[in-house]
């Protein structure tokens, strides 16, 4: 029985590590979750693409496949539904023993709590796969003079398993912006947003124009008052181009603003 394709494939970078990735991480431990659990469903040590090989075995038929049908089967559930297995990495930066003592001690954690308490604020503590192919595998992006667009900084909001409408509505409301950028149709409007975490790219949206707020907003959300929001859609096309690649040279640091204009003078 042929395998449905999995929601998102082919558009983002959840099958594989971006070049030269593989080689900061050292050894790591890695887990496997279904998007609608918070408990893991396996936890494994590896190097490399360790983490996404169990895909490539639970896409074979299950007559191929090697061994750990429990695991594969599970994959092959999650995937057979549309959806995607979600890869986490709970620490890198290891070596090998120090890999296998930690994975040790997270299977036995699993039967007393849920793993998703164990957070770290260590810089090699669990990551989303998506994260670490932005920390360590963005390119600097080389933003063409002909795509005007505004770089709109989302820290406080943004997580690696954002949902799409969530990440929209972040991106675009509300912005302090000058009525004379509210035209895309205009010199010195963007035509493009781009959603910004950690000096690189997550999404982009093209604008179909800004609204403002309904005054009736004012009274239990005062600060909207002057601020404007986006409307627009989805970018696919630019975000071949240009998601997941670093824009932290067109931001200052200790700049306060959370907007950048780029080709829009």
């Amino acid at each position: 029985m042929k395998q449905r394709r999995p929601r998102g494939a082919g558009r983002d970078t959840a099958d594989g590590w971006l070049p030269h990735v593989a080689e900061c991480l050292a050894s790591y431990v890695y887990l496997l979750r279904d998007p609608r659990e918070v408990r893991p469903f396996y936890i494994g040590k590896g190097v490399g693409g360790r983490c996404f090989a169990h895909l490539v075995e639970a896409r074979r038929t299950r007559q191929d496949s090697s061994r750990d049908f429990k695991k594969l089967d599970t994959i092959r559930a999650i995937e057979g539904r549309g959806d995607r297995v979600v890869i986490e990495i709970l620490r890198h930066g290891l070596n090998e023993l120090t890999a296998l003592a930690i994975e040790s001690a997270a299977i036995d954690l699993l039967g007393l709590k849920d793993l998703v308490n164990i957070v770290s604020g260590h810089h090699s503590g669990r990551a989303h796969v998506e994260d670490l192919n932005a920390r360590y595998g963005a390119k600097p992006a080389q933003i063409s003079k002909h795509h005007p667009v505004v770089l709109i900084r989302i820290a406080r909001h943004y997580h690696a398993l954002i949902e799409e409408q969530a990440l929209y509505d972040v991106t675009r409301s509300w912005w302090r912006i000058a009525k004379r950028r509210c035209n895309p149709e205009t010199p010195g409007s963007p035509r493009w947003a781009f959603a910004v975490f950690d000096g690189v790219v997550r999404a982009v949206f093209e604008i179909d124009g800004w609204e403002e707020p309904d005054p009736k907003d004012f009274a239990h959300d005062p600060g909207r008052e002057g601020r404007r929001a986006f409307v627009g859609r989805r970018s696919m096309v630019m975000e071949k181009r240009y998601r997941l690649t670093d824009v932290t040279r067109w931001l200052p640091k200790g700049s306060q603003s959370p907007l950048r204009f780029v080709n829009c003078e």
